[in-house]
């Protein structure tokens, strides 16, 4: 049934959905807090990443993109999913038993300690192979700097499950507070150390000091309540909870990371510099318009218990993300080159534009493939998220052996992208409970043709009037009013989307969603 199909009663009812003061309402204002702090976010990320890339010669910002690579890999190891076990536990015990709630808060940092101690060790002591398989020439000299990696680990791995606490607590605000704070005071620290030192670590020992922050200030927000807590929590609860799901998590960021390592293991230290530019720039749109909605999903639809609860936030989450990240990816894709060029001020970087535009074209399968394995970690559905990150796994490796060396970081591009759409149609098959029978694919396909047509200009626009980049920001407003004028002829947005929409959006911009 479409949108024009839906009667009356099925409009008023969906309506009510969203403002009975459950979940759902909670989740549009989480995400609507998440996204103003990563509006922040975003542009302290691109500063910092702008600062990075002029200011480190390339190979020396490929090291870096090896390091982060390599350490988020090895940071799903040393948390082994106690970050999951954080967000549920304190959400489900918070009401109902406060005290055991903080008992199993100081179990899971306990876990934790340990996991990132011993994780820790373990890379500390293959760093001289790491910096050997990076640099080319092959040599130790950045030995240094994957240590300084390994403590990034241990901080990373604690300020993960700090924060987990804060998501279960449903603490958003202050969570959106302070990560842009930390960011921001973390952003300053790199700029002042690069000017001074144009050196790798700084940046390293940036991001170390990011993290001490955020540990820190949510120990002042809660500590004396861990320290205080007392409680008959298992251990062995929380690792029967944690284990599975972080054993997928690993699957994930291995998924994730595994296209950079082969290109640092395959090609040269600036071709990596080159191809991460491209992919963090890609994934800006993600960190302002998806992770704030994953991050309020997951404790969302842990706490929802019908399958008609869980069936109509999923369908909301998959509106959202197609309806905000579709057209902002395809944006991205048609002034791929201004956006390169304005980062890096080099033609090096300039060789990473057909990779940016791959990345962001599939761009919308990346929260798609999020929203269906979070709802199977919602729901208990271990063995199948654990399928879907496998699936995802084996084809990197496959296409990144396949692809890499003839097609270099072209390649490298298409694999990361293809994996997020197999790991969507495997996650739909998984989950076509709560998805296919509330599907509405005269909605999506609108949407889709109004996201083409702002690609089809941007392209144009910068094809045969001008690359400069100048014209980045007048050619993604254009795009942006294309896109606009596009889902107000095909009539896209219902009054549900406004409902929903309104939970987001500041009260002064409001009139826009009326307009539409």
């Amino acid at each position: 049934m479409t949108n024009s199909e839906e009667s009356p009663e099925e409009r008023k009812a969906n309506r009510e959905d969203l403002d009975d003061g459950g979940g759902i309402q909670n989740l549009a204002s989480g995400v609507r807090s998440l996204t103003i702090q990563n509006v922040g976010n975003l542009i302290l990320g691109f500063i910092f990443l702008g600062v990075l890339v002029r200011l480190l010669p390339p190979n020396q910002f490929g090291i870096y993109s090896a390091v982060i690579a390599i350490y988020t890999v090895a940071q799903a190891f040393s948390t082994l999913g106690l970050q999951y076990a954080g967000t549920r536990f304190v959400a489900l015990l918070n009401k109902s038993d406060p005290r055991n709630s903080w008992e199993a808060a100081k179990k899971i940092l306990l876990l934790t300690l340990v996991f990132g101690t011993v994780c820790t060790a373990l890379v500390t002591s293959i760093s001289p192979f790491l910096s050997i398989y990076f640099s080319h020439p092959h040599t130790t000299a950045y030995s240094i700097d994957f240590i300084l990696g390994a403590l990034y680990i241990y901080s990373s791995t604690v300020s993960t499950v700090l924060q987990a606490f804060i998501q279960g607590l449903r603490k958003y605000n202050l969570l959106a507070k302070m990560l842009l704070a930390s960011r921001a005071a973390g952003l300053v620290l790199t700029v002042l150390g690069l000017i001074a030192f144009r050196i790798v670590e700084i940046p390293l020992l940036t991001w170390i000091a990011y993290n001490m922050i955020v540990v820190l200030w949510s120990l002042r927000l809660f500590g004396s309540n861990i320290a205080r807590s007392r409680g008959a929590f298992e251990y062995s609860t929380i690792l029967r909870y944690s284990i599975p799901l972080g054993l997928g998590s690993i699957v994930y960021v291995i998924a994730n990371y595994a296209d950079q390592i082969f290109v640092g293991g395959f090609l040269s230290t600036v071709d990596l510099a080159v191809y991460s530019a491209a992919v963090l720039i890609s994934t800006g749109i993600g960190a302002v318009l998806f992770l704030p909605l994953n991050t309020t999903f997951l404790p969302e639809a842990a706490r929802l218990e019908s399958d008609a609860e869980l069936s109509n936030g999923m369908r909301l989450a998959i509106r959202y993300s197609v309806l905000a990240i579709l057209p902002a990816s395809m944006i991205q894709a048609g002034v791929s080159a201004q956006l390169l060029s304005l980062f890096s001020g080099s033609p090096i970087y300039l060789h990473g534009t057909s990779s940016l535009q791959i990345l962001s074209l599939l761009f919308v399968f990346v929260p798609l493939q999020g929203i269906v394995t979070s709802l199977l970690q919602a729901t208990g559905e271990t063995v199948k998220a654990m399928a879907v990150g496998l699936s995802m796994v084996a084809s990197v490796v496959v296409l990144s052996i396949a692809l890499i060396p003839p097609y270099q970081i072209e390649g490298a591009a298409l694999s990361n992208a293809l994996i997020s759409v197999i790991g969507f149609l495997l996650g739909v098959y998984f989950t076509k409970k709560y998805l296919l029978a509330s599907a509405n694919y005269a909605y999506y396909l609108k949407v889709a043709v109004g996201s083409a047509a702002s690609l089809v200009v941007t392209v144009a626009l910068t094809a045969f009037v001008s690359d400069r980049t100048i014209s980045l920001i007048p050619y993604a407003i254009v795009g942006l009013l294309v896109f606009l004028a596009c889902i107000k002829l095909l009539r896209v947005i219902t009054d549900e989307d406004r409902t929903y929409f309104s939970h987001i959006t500041p009260h002064s911009l409001r009139w826009i969603l009326k307009y539409l």
